[in-house]
């Protein structure tokens, strides 16, 4: 909406916004005003970075993105639990078999439960 309207828009670092407001006055309180006043002051002084109006597609992207860092997180946190509890319950099938999710040792688990 901002672009539509030919404002131009700009972002602060929040860590640096963080670091800022501690520096201001020695104090780690909080409040929306002081937080105000260190945005206003950090734009003024030229610590900002413009936002790029990006496309729908790009936007979709992203999202599909962050999903897919999801669930690979989430396969290798499953795989690396059935590892744990194959070397827990099936010590020795890692000296027959060094990938458990190979053929030959998910039959053996089938057929051996």
């Amino acid at each position: 909406w901002l672009f539509k309207q030919g404002i131009e828009v700009v972002t602060v670092n929040p860590h640096l916004v963080k670091r800022n407001k501690e520096n201001r006055d020695n104090t780690q309180s909080k409040s929306d005003k002081k937080d105000a006043l260190v945005i206003a002051d950090m734009v003024k002084n030229g610590y900002y970075a413009f936002v790029r109006n990006t496309s729908e597609s790009f936007e979709i992207l992203r999202v599909l993105m962050s999903n897919r860092d999801v669930v690979v997180k989430r396969l290798v946190s499953t795989i690396n639990q059935l590892n744990r509890w194959v070397d827990i319950v099936f010590p020795e099938l890692r000296q027959v078999f060094k990938d458990i999710t190979g053929k030959g040792a998910i039959a053996t688990l089938r057929l051996f439960p």
